[in-house]
């Protein structure tokens, strides 16, 4: 049996890996009056939710949009989190986009759709007068599935309430929008998003992207001040602020067991820290396959963690250019170009072949000082699969590198600014293996497990895992984006204080 030898090395809980889902659970116990422990390998918080320098630029990471924030007068449910850790709005403040997105076309038309449900509604009309009627049933139906998604699981108040939330479960968002519209270029328009869940909408869960329209349309959307990096860095500063610990360099190896019971972690430098819980933010499939005795872990939820596909990841391209926004005619913050209506075209293509589909966002155009005066940051994403790159010969990583990311630069400067590569002082490129190499996800995968009909919410494993002690939050449990990640964290963290209160530290 193992034991601590100092109160150095005991807390009440550790929590491994300072993602977004970890730093949510590390301050919600610390807020508890838990004596947390957070350990992170690399030697800043935050995981994809980060930022990076090249020359006079700071480039925001990954994020786009985090929903549920509000403001100070009416904050909402991550909002009214970050106003009891007495971070916002002192230290934290959040910028609203003027719209939700805006699409962009081949042939040259643009659909600006705006925040709110009803103007949302409005400005889809606006453009598809023709549609206005189903247009209608549409968003009544979007309003049920997203008022159901609130409800839990009461399947009883679901089906004579919400028909139309069980109803969706099994559907794909392509499948779903059908049911309403003939048009392709609407049913283009109103999926739009579906890169911001990572599935194309001829396989994503349609039932996780109207969740996510009907919050961003009711909820808004946001954009902290400075970067995503920011927001986590605050977090870790308040953890520690409110008296839990974080350690960074710390490379987690092995989780310690007593018998069948999880009782803390063993770092790479072979440092023991103990604890009556673990939250783990790492990725499931690693940690019971590589960081667990095998004869520890319950075959069947082996099974269960492993059944899943792994999730996209993406290419980006990082931009600082020496023009405003203004200048360069860039008035939308995130602007989605498609080549072609045929979402087949744009979404299966094999391998590295030139994409179909960006998007193209101008930060400046939701927090105007993010760069210095008179320019401008901006990224083109598409989505990738990891695998993909597994056969570029390393010879090639480069030449293979460059070639999409001038992919990208060519469809924007075809279909949104013409003008731009002249104006361009900085360029960087991520390809998938880079979100891998940062951090260790499988394939590169940023959000998780895939979010196809086959493993939508209705599917998502439980935080407390059948080996006692041991917790999961963050992507491969909560689904991928910022929201569900820093939700996700708080759900891990209030089911360990439930337990510790009870005394039932252990397995379901």
């Amino acid at each position: 049996m193992h034991e601590a030898n100092t109160d150095d090395q005991k807390f009440d809980v550790i929590v491994v890996g300072a993602g977004l889902g970890g730093l949510a659970a590390g301050a919600e116990l610390a807020l508890n009056n838990k004596k947390v422990l957070l350990l992170e390998k690399h030697e800043s918080p935050g995981g994809y939710a980060s930022s990076f320098v090249r020359g006079r630029f700071e480039f925001e990471s990954s994020l786009h949009q985090i929903d549920s924030v509000g403001t100070v007068e009416n904050p909402r449910p991550l909002g009214k989190f970050f106003m009891k850790l007495g971070l916002m709005p002192e230290r934290l403040q959040f910028f609203k986009p003027r719209e939700v997105y805006c699409s962009t076309f081949y042939d040259g038309k643009s659909y600006v759709l705006p925040f709110g449900f009803k103007e949302y509604e409005d400005a889809l009309i606006s453009y598809f007068p023709e549609e206005e009627l189903q247009i209608r049933k549409f968003m009544k139906v979007l309003k049920q599935i997203g008022e159901g998604a609130h409800v839990g699981i009461k399947p009883l108040k679901l089906l004579v309430k919400y028909p139309w939330f069980v109803r969706v479960l099994g559907l794909k968002l392509d499948e779903f929008l059908g049911r309403f519209f003939t048009n392709r270029r609407i049913i283009n328009v109103v999926s739009q998003l579906w890169g911001y869940v990572g599935q194309n909408p001829l396989d994503v869960n349609a039932l996780m992207f109207c969740a996510m329209l009907h919050s961003y349309l009711v909820n808004g959307g946001w954009f902290p001040n400075l970067t995503s990096h920011n927001l986590s860095l605050l977090l870790a500063t308040r953890i520690v602020e409110l008296g839990g610990t974080v350690k960074y360099n710390a490379l987690v190896d092995r989780i310690l067991m007593d018998g069948d019971r999880v009782i803390g972690v063993e770092l790479l430098n072979k440092e023991h820290y103990y604890a009556d819980a673990v939250i783990n933010n790492l990725n499931p499939r690693c940690t019971l396959q590589k960081m667990i005795p095998p004869e520890k872990v319950p075959k069947s939820y082996l099974r269960r963690v492993l059944a899943p596909s792994i999730g996209p990841s993406i290419f980006c391209v990082y931009l600082g250019v020496n023009r405003t926004p203004e200048q360069l005619g860039l008035s939308a913050y995130a602007t989605f170009i498609s080549t072609s209506d045929n979402i087949a075209e744009i979404c299966l293509q094999s391998g590295l072949e030139e994409t179909g589909l960006i998007v193209a966002t101008c930060y400046n155009n939701i927090f105007p000082n993010i760069s210095p005066p008179g320019t401008s940051v901006i990224t083109l994403i598409t989505i990738q699969m990891g695998k993909d790159w597994h056969s570029v010969p390393p010879q090639e990583y480069y030449s293979v590198k460059d070639k999409v990311a001038n992919d990208l630069v060519s469809i924007f400067e075809k279909y949104l600014c013409p003008d731009i590569r002249q104006y361009i002082e900085v360029c960087e490129t991520a390809t998938p293996l880079t979100a891998y190499r940062y951090t260790k996800n499988l394939d590169g995968s940023i959000y998780g497990a895939d979010s196809s009909v086959y493993n939508g919410p209705a599917f998502n494993l439980p935080h407390k895992s059948p080996i006692k002690s041991l917790y999961f939050c963050g992507a491969w449990i909560d689904g991928g984006g910022y929201s569900p990640n820093l939700a996700g964290g708080r759900i891990a963290a209030q089911r360990v204080l439930k337990d510790l209160k009870k005394g039932n530290i252990g397995g379901n």
